[in-house]
């Protein structure tokens, strides 16, 4: 019987009508609407990036690191970004 309250209760059938008593059926369902929401967009920009796949994100990554090594003079600079090596991953 808990579980069916519950069910019915998550669904929207079952409100109790006191308005001290509404608050706990549509604060849950407000952050929970939320929550959704967020988590949907967060799943857009992993999977888009604004365009960019994962290994275009990384080598974009991989760029900014080399140009900052190169303008604070490291010791030790990253290596050359050769497109040859990546051209079956990128160039369609």
């Amino acid at each position: 019987m808990d579980k069916a309250t519950f069910y019915l209760f998550m669904f929207g059938v079952y409100k109790d009508l006191n308005p001290e008593n509404q608050k706990y059926f549509y604060q849950p369902m407000f952050l929970m609407t939320i929550g959704f929401l967020i988590e949907r967009n967060y799943i857009n920009w992993l999977t888009n990036r604004g365009g960019l796949t994962y290994n275009k994100l990384q080598k974009v990554i991989e760029l900014d690191l080399r140009r900052k090594s190169i303008i604070e003079n490291w010791g030790i600079q990253p290596p050359r970004y050769n497109p040859n090596l990546y051209q079956e991953n990128y160039y369609g």
